[in-house]
């Protein structure tokens, strides 16, 4: 997992705790903030994208997908305002 916890520590330890109660510690890292996003996501297989509010433009799906790789997003579209 890529990226910081935005200032909100219970977050980070909220995921720390479903990692370790799902049995996945040696699976799944918490890294943190990188300038090298191309590099990380030629090293991985797929991207996910868990996000639960709509985002203006998520750029993450987009790189991921420029580099091809599958990406797994949540079901939710930007609402419009007219």
């Amino acid at each position: 997992m890529i990226g910081d916890d935005a200032e909100h520590p219970e977050y980070r330890n909220e995921l720390e705790d479903r990692i370790i109660k799902s049995g996945l510690s040696g699976h799944v890292r918490m890294v943190g903030h990188t300038p090298y996003m191309p590099e990380v996501y030629t090293m991985g297989l797929f991207t996910v994208v868990p996000s639960t509010e709509p985002e203006a433009f998520g750029r993450v799906p987009i790189e991921s997908q420029s580099m091809g790789k599958l990406v797994v997003a949540t079901n939710h579209a930007a609402r419009w305002k007219r």
